[in-house]
């Protein structure tokens, strides 16, 4: 629902399941409700549990607009014969418009209750069924963000280096080298007061402090130099509404805070999620079939000779779901795989290396189709808690705690 998993178990493949399953009802309202959440995030929680009040002018409209916002959700979810009509108890119900109309209460909290029902009703009849259709397709891998590359938190063929060399390639590699230099200059204000970096022309008393300015006004510049100027070695497609007001605070104001580079960051992570991202994964997509085949080819041609481990894929880390457990590991498409609705939200996902050779078998190290995904980290007390479904259960750890990092790289081999 928080869509964290890629296709065929996205967000966007479930909607069009419950969509041809006639009961969308359900996701239509999470989706709207998430928008209406974005919305009062804006607003003080205060004047969101008394919406009848005045306000300045300011926070009214937006108060204003969240009002108009809560109108059409119960409108188009709560009132009988409505257009997305949710099968909401009245136990449910009548709290909620007590809540909103009697009491003027908007805040998002008000549908707790109606959310917990839908996951319910979610989890018992519409999951199951979708579960086992997508299963057939593909396994459940987590979604591969540009934020997760761009900060090195993927594994090769994901890596930020198979990323930047994808980039190099297809000439495109400014708006990386943007992102290196901005995460450096970062760094570099880190130990400056906030204070000194608005108004950068401040006589600073502090000699670290003098030091570290001197040290962020180059930088600044080496960035306005390959970035911003005119036939630079890497000029940026920053569009002028972006650009004026940057050289604004920059040059006018002496504004050097790297807040100032703000809406130039969001607009390059756009470019990069829209153009170049998308072609990068149809390029690892093709290697990894191309070398899973190949892997397939050598088993057909030479089946009397065993196939080195690092060829075959380690075993998958599957999670013993609970309702009260958060879900946060690669699940493959087996039969005994138990999932709930909501151990979707918000999983903690963690690249971890696997390895891939075995020496004390003599097999040469090669690379593994599944090198590619997330691995979740675990501990002995996940084990030993009995967590895992196997390989990694209780009863295959022998439970034994001295041998459990034996243990663990076993099973990774």
């Amino acid at each position: 629902m928080e869509d964290q998993f890629a296709p065929p178990f996205s967000m966007k493949d479930f909607h069009r399941y419950l969509e041809k399953d006639q009961c969308d009802e359900n996701s239509c309202f999470y989706s709207t409700l998430k928008t209406y959440e974005r919305l009062c995030e804006t607003i003080p929680s205060q004047h969101l549990y008394h919406a009848n009040q005045s306000l300045d002018t300011a926070d009214q409209l937006q108060l204003d607009k969240a009002r108009r916002m809560m109108a059409a959700l119960i409108d188009r979810f709560f009132i009988i014969g409505a257009e997305k009509e949710l099968n909401v108890p009245a136990n449910l119900l009548k709290p909620l418009l007590s809540q909103v109309n009697e009491k003027h209460n908007i805040h998002p909290e008000v549908f707790q209750g109606v959310l917990e029902n839908i996951f319910a009703m979610l989890r018992l009849s519409s999951f199951p069924n979708f579960y086992k259709e997508a299963s057939m397709k593909g396994a459940l891998r987590p979604k591969v963000t540009v934020l997760q590359i761009l900060e090195d938190q993927c594994r090769p063929p994901m890596s930020f280096n198979d990323f930047y060399q994808f980039l190099k390639r297809e000439h495109s590699e400014e708006n990386i080298e943007f992102y290196k230099a901005l995460k450096e200059y970062k760094q570099i204000c880190i130990d400056i007061p906030a204070e000194v970096l608005k108004n950068s022309d401040i006589l600073v008393s502090d000699i670290v402090v003098q030091d570290n300015l001197i040290k962020a006004k180059d930088k600044l510049l080496f960035i306005m130099n390959t970035f911003f100027e005119e036939q630079s070695k890497y000029d940026l497609n920053v569009p002028v509404l972006l650009k004026k007001p940057f050289f604004s605070e920059v040059n006018v104001k002496k504004n050097i805070h790297p807040d100032v580079f703000d809406g130039i960051l969001q607009n390059v992570l756009a470019m990069l999620k829209l153009s170049s991202f998308p072609n990068f994964q149809k390029e690892v997509e093709k290697t990894q079939k191309s070398l899973q085949e190949t892997a397939e080819d050598i088993s057909q041609i030479t089946p009397t000779v065993s196939l080195s481990p690092s060829l075959v894929a380690p075993p998958l880390l599957n999670r013993k779901t609970k309702s009260n457990v958060s879900f946060n590991s690669t699940i493959s498409p087996k039969p005994d795989i138990r999932l709930s609705i909501k151990s979707l939200l918000n999983p903690t996902l963690r690249p971890q290396s696997v390895s891939g050779s075995s020496s004390s078998c003599g097999h040469e190290k090669a690379v593994s189709p599944r090198d590619t995904e997330f691995t979740p980290k675990i501990n002995i007390q996940e084990v030993l808690e009995d967590e895992f479904l196997p390989p990694f259960s209780l009863k295959g750890s022998g439970c034994s705690i001295q041998f459990f990092s034996k243990f663990q790289k076993y099973r990774f081999r």
